[in-house]
């Protein structure tokens, strides 16, 4: 009986050593499919304003190691298919500065923003792609979707709701907030004037801050308007330099007819690595 005792553990001892080689595999094979760098639009699909416009945020997220490497940001879809095209940024302060394509530097924990803007666009899909112009030459892409002008429910949103500060020591910028918020309401308001404010979030912003509408319209108050369009649309793109962390409130309120309210929250985080 003993001997049969100790056989039957030293099966059961030598079968648990192949699954532990295949557990320690798996990890090994789920660690290499970390990406090197990664690029995101948002809001995604994303419905048209006013002259046919888009505004969404661009983010560009990559392994800390490559910190302080240049990334070309580029669309040849939509160069081909909006009238005119420009990714911003605020890395060297504001007012923000466009270009197509746009070169901008990973800061410290390997990400950079800018804020797509986009006029007499084609709806379809269209790929974003960002490279990275040094040692590993890395290249990522990704889809946007853009739907024509249409009715859509009211509220207001940002996007994203979320916002990684990009900018650390010098490098990159300097604690910098990008967000686009989207006011819908009702298509019996087309061409009146809607207004968005938030003082919170403003004030987050020590160096300074600045709201553009869809439509080319800039402010550095915590106000903006806009007009809205056919469909109840507006967009207003939120740029913020030197941002402490938190949440704010944002209102947008239409200044006509019954005077609808709507509010979001928008969140800063600080700036860390998120791949």
């Amino acid at each position: 009986m003993k001997i049969s005792i100790r056989l039957v553990a030293v099966a059961a001892a030598a079968m648990i050593v192949p699954f532990a080689g295949i557990a320690t595999a798996a990890s090994a094979g789920a660690a290499s499919l970390t990406p090197t760098i990664t690029v995101s639009v948002t809001p995604n699909p994303i419905v048209e304003v006013g002259d046919s416009a888009v505004n969404a945020v661009v983010q560009v997220e990559a392994l800390p190691a490559l910190a302080g490497a240049s990334v070309n940001i580029s669309s040849i879809d939509l160069t081909n298919t909006c009238t005119s095209v420009a990714f911003n940024s605020i890395a060297g302060g504001l007012p923000p500065t466009g270009s197509n394509p746009a070169s901008v530097v990973l800061d410290s924990e390997g990400n950079a923003t800018v804020e797509l803007d986009a006029a007499g666009c084609v709806p379809g899909t269209d790929v974003i792609e960002a490279d990275v112009l040094t040692v590993p030459y890395k290249t990522a892409t990704t889809t946007l979707t853009i739907k024509g002008p249409v009715d859509t429910p009211p509220g207001l949103t940002a996007s994203p709701s979320k916002e990684v500060e990009t900018g650390t020591s010098g490098v990159g910028g300097d604690s910098d907030v990008y967000a686009v918020f989207t006011v819908e309401t009702s298509s019996v308001y087309a061409e009146q004037t809607v207004e968005i404010q938030s003082s919170e979030l403003v004030d987050r912003c020590g160096v300074g801050s600045e709201w553009v509408t869809n439509d080319g319209v800039y402010s550095d108050s915590a106000t903006a308007l806009a007009v809205l369009d056919d469909n109840g649309n507006a967009t207003f793109t939120f740029y913020g330099v030197s941002c402490a962390t938190g949440k704010s409130t944002v209102l947008a309120e239409v200044e006509a007819g019954l005077h609808p309210k709507y509010t979001t929250t928008f969140k800063v985080k600080s700036p860390r690595s998120t791949i």
